[in-house]
């Protein structure tokens, strides 16, 4: 999943681009499964577990500054 598509979850466009620059083009697999499968962007809690460097940092910050952008805690 391209790292583009995040602007359909109210993404900033700036921020997409410094991630694409910090993460690169494409979401890991754990990353796209984290939106496709258990919709991070919902609010609902969700537990991580996986490899080092599968891509679990991102996703937390995919989701903070996802909540923060929309005033939510």
């Amino acid at each position: 999943m391209k790292i583009d598509l995040l602007e359909a979850f109210g993404i900033e466009r700036n921020l997409i681009s410094l991630w694409k620059q910090k993460y690169g083009e494409e979401l890991l697999p754990l990353q796209e499964k984290s939106i496709k499968e258990f919709n991070i962007f919902t609010g609902e809690n969700i537990i991580v577990f996986a490899p080092t460097s599968s891509g679990k940092t991102f996703i937390g910050e995919m989701v903070a500054i996802h909540h923060c952008l929309k005033h939510r805690k």
